[in-house]
């Protein structure tokens, strides 16, 4: 491989390896900031947006989707209060003047979520399109006809100018919005003259002559409702009023020559409808004159407004002829308004037609897309929820086995005590039947023993008696004497017996004696076991070969060694 070639291989993967670390940089808010203004400069460079309906469909098309692209850029981007109310609030403009009145509010409606974000002072421009962005939305739900949506953002707009503008243009042109609202989308009369009347008397209260300038759109508004009402005479003297206002010499804006037409035609209109047909020749001439000199204005609704009027002023003179000839005039101008009017909607109407149904396509196809991701997730979602379930299942059946086991068990180990408390209890039920079966023994041999001491007593009496007798008398008492012997062995046995019988009998009680009282004799365990057979002081006096009184002074002694209070009967029962 030549130095050349190694040399382009190294630039192709430093380049590849710089492009994939590139795109594996989180993407930073000037990023985002740059590519929205890159799209701006695209949009304002490539589209007249101002003229909008003059586009192609193709050119909308691309324009839509530059604006949502724009929207979802904006999201990304954090802060920048002031940069997103303008931009949602013209992309509703933009949005509303294509007709996607939905899309429109939903935009403009977002767009004041910043506005009262904005901080520093806000200056007039924005003050300006927040006013309108009211505005906008309540004209849109009214075409939208959400009367109640409407009200609502007329009132917001009202609540506004109140709250930000000190002077009082502002809030008397919120109020004669809301009576126009009342007047010609809710027919309501009455409440459309009192927000004209509170209007009109505000205005008049503006000392400012250029603000001012409002005061003829709420005479004209006043001025509709008494025609409505049938009151000529004064709509006639306010139409009076407005055509001197809008004058191009008095007015204190531009010249606005189809207010000022419009208000002598409605001059001319109220004479007709008051009879002074002469006075509304007259001024429907000068009016005819004024439309010839201003021949720029190219104000066909004034042209159109004129004719008719022509055509009523001569239908009420009876001259038939020249009511015909404006009523045809007046018909081939409303056939050419209709047909450039026509053209132009069927035109654009075709556009957002085949916009819609491209739209309607991709949505669908990207609804489709969705509910397979949808489908995907929730498989997926089932899936991990069965094999949870299952889960669960088999730890709650080894759970409940164990339970089960351990109830088992339980109950085995109850069984099994019950049957050793019971083998227990038979035990020592047999255990006491055989004590008492010794017991009664030992009395037995108790008393076989005191009787043989008296038997001893009773020889040793009779062996005396020997020394004093002779001949058959004392062989007669000789033979006794050897019986008396022989018993006292028997007596010897019975004793041997009986202390083998005690030392059986009390062996489990000697070692817990000798474990808990260690400096016990062997006589003073003896002596207990004695005691706690239930044997009497004068048998153990006969046992031990010793007087009852020491019997007493013994069992006074072993009381001391287990030092207790208690009686020494019942203590040593309880061993």
């Amino acid at each position: 491989m030549s130095m050349m070639k190694f040399k382009v291989y190294i630039i192709v993967i430093s380049f590849f390896s710089s492009q994939f670390c590139t795109a594996q940089k989180e993407r930073t808010q000037e990023d985002y900031l740059k590519e929205f203004h890159q799209i701006d400069s695209i949009v304002h460079q490539n589209f007249n947006v101002d003229k909008i309906h003059t586009l192609n469909q193709n050119e909308i098309e691309e324009l839509i989707q530059l604006y949502y692209k724009e929207i979802e850029i904006l999201d990304k981007i954090e802060g920048e209060e002031r940069l997103k109310f303008f931009m949602y609030k013209f992309r509703g403009g933009d949005f509303m003047l294509l007709d996607l009145l939905n899309e429109a509010n939903k935009n403009m409606e977002l767009s004041y979520s910043y506005f009262y974000q904005i901080k520093g002072e806000l200056d007039d421009f924005c003050l300006l399109h927040a006013y309108l962005g009211y505005v906008d939305l309540a004209k849109n739900y009214t075409r939208l006809n959400k009367m109640n949506k409407a009200m609502m953002h007329y009132k917001n707009a009202l609540q506004f100018t109140r709250k930000y503008y000190t002077d009082l243009a502002h809030e008397a042109t919120a109020l004669n919005n809301i009576g126009i609202h009342f007047f010609e989308n809710l027919n309501k009369k009455d409440s459309a003259m009192s927000y004209f009347s509170r209007a009109q008397e505000i205005m008049l209260k503006e000392s400012d002559k250029k603000r001012r300038t409002f005061l003829g759109s709420i005479r004209d508004n006043i001025a509709n409702v008494y025609l409505e009402e049938g009151k000529y005479e004064k709509a006639n003297e306010l139409f009076k009023q407005n055509y001197t206002f809008y004058s191009p010499k008095s007015y204190a804006l531009a010249p606005d020559y189809e207010r000022w037409l419009r208000a002598g035609l409605q001059i001319g209109e109220t004479n007709l409808k008051l009879g002074y047909t002469e006075k509304a020749k007259r001024i429907f001439d000068e009016i005819n004159t004024k439309i010839k000199q201003y021949t720029f204005l190219e104000k066909s609704s004034i042209r159109l407004r004129y004719l008719r009027d022509m055509e009523h002023f001569y239908t009420i003179k009876r001259n038939h002829k020249k009511a015909y000839q404006y009523a045809l005039k007046k018909q081939n101008l409303i056939d050419s308004i209709s047909r450039e009017k026509k053209s132009e909607i069927a035109t654009w109407n075709d556009k957002l037609q085949q916009i819609s149904i491209r739209r309607i396509k991709k949505n669908i196809e990207a609804k489709q897309l969705e509910k397979q991701q949808i489908e995907a997730e929730e498989r997926l979602k089932l899936g991990v929820f069965v094999g949870i379930l299952a889960i669960i299942t088999l730890i709650l059946l080894y759970l409940f086995i164990r339970y089960q086991q351990k109830i088992k068990e339980e109950e085995k180990a109850k069984y099994i005590a019950e049957q050793e408390a019971s083998l227990l209890e038979l035990n020592n039920e047999l255990l006491n039947k055989d004590i008492a079966l010794k017991k009664n023994d030992l009395t037995d041999a108790v008393t076989q023993l005191s009787q043989n001491q008296k038997w001893i007593k009773t020889l040793a009496g009779k062996i005396k008696k020997i020394q004093l007798t002779q001949g058959r008398e004392r062989a007669s008492i000789l033979e006794a004497i050897e019986q008396e012997v022989s018993t006292h062995l028997q007596e010897n046995q019975s004793t041997q017996e009986f202390n083998q019988r005690v030392a059986q009998l009390s062996d489990e009680f000697y070692k817990k004696l000798e474990k808990e009282f260690p400096k016990l004799t062997k006589a003073d365990i003896k002596l207990c076991a004695m005691i706690r057979l239930g044997i009497g002081n004068n048998e153990i006096a006969i046992l031990q070969n010793i007087n009852p009184s020491s019997v007493h002074q013994s069992r006074y002694r072993l009381k001391k060694k287990l030092n207790i209070e208690e009686d020494l009967d019942t203590f040593l029962a309880k061993y």
